[in-house]
């Protein structure tokens, strides 16, 4: 009994830091975009390929005349440019804005549509501040600025015989929860077992694919 109620005072101190650190990392994230929102952006390296990722898929679907290409863009330096005025918090920002500077849309409701939702974050602090967080929660990984490519093909990822990969973990799940209710040494060993077997399968099947110009490790994993 006195073994349990240590137990449940590690959990309770546990979930308590968790939700203690959640709320100040939370709380600290909202003041740093609340002070850098309409200042200029901090001097930062960005890897433009990774950045265009987007861009090479979402320009497929558009006609010549409505894009910057390539020679006027450099001539124009508008690298410098998204350097300038780039603010966001996101890898999916970043990348939306990178593209949006590319495009020359004809049809003026686009255009408009796009002032109006600037003019309305630009009146509305509360809610540009809200998707904002909501945005930054999505990070800037490297590997994340991978997904359009990875999205615009998703059957070439498909794992075959995906069930084996789920009933390895059923089972590994099992073996652990009948070792914590009958405290056995045997259901401890075959877990353990079933564990490595997991990680072997994982190594196995990490496979490196090739994305849009670029190498994005895909984990497959059951």
């Amino acid at each position: 009994m006195e073994k349990v109620a240590y137990i449940l005072i590690a959990i309770v101190l546990a979930l308590f830091v968790k939700v203690y650190t959640r709320r100040k990392n939370t709380r600290d994230l909202r003041e740093a975009l609340n002070k850098q929102f309409g200042k200029k952006p901090k001097s930062s390296k960005y890897d433009f390929e990774d950045l265009s990722h987007y861009w090479n898929e979402f320009k497929k679907t558009l006609p010549d005349d409505e894009m910057i290409d390539e020679i006027t863009w450099n001539d124009l330096e508008m690298n410098k440019l998204f350097c300038r005025i780039n603010n966001c918090s996101s890898f999916l920002g970043e990348q939306l804005l990178y593209s949006t500077l590319h495009c020359l849309p004809k049809d003026l409701l686009y255009t408009e549509s796009l002032e109006e939702k600037i003019k309305f974050f630009l009146d509305n602090d509360n809610e540009r501040l809200e998707m904002q967080m909501l945005l930054a929660g999505l990070g800037k990984e490297r590997s994340s600025y991978f997904l359009p490519g990875f999205l615009s093909d998703l059957n070439a990822f498909e794992i075959k015989g995906i069930w084996k990969y789920r009933a390895m973990q059923i089972l590994l799940f099992l073996f652990i929860l009948l070792a914590v209710i009958f405290q056995s040494a045997s259901f401890v060993l075959v877990a353990s077992i079933i564990f490595i077997i997991n990680i072997i399968i994982y190594l196995i099947h990490e496979t490196p694919t090739s994305i849009s110009g670029g190498s994005l490790y895909l984990l497959r994993w059951g």
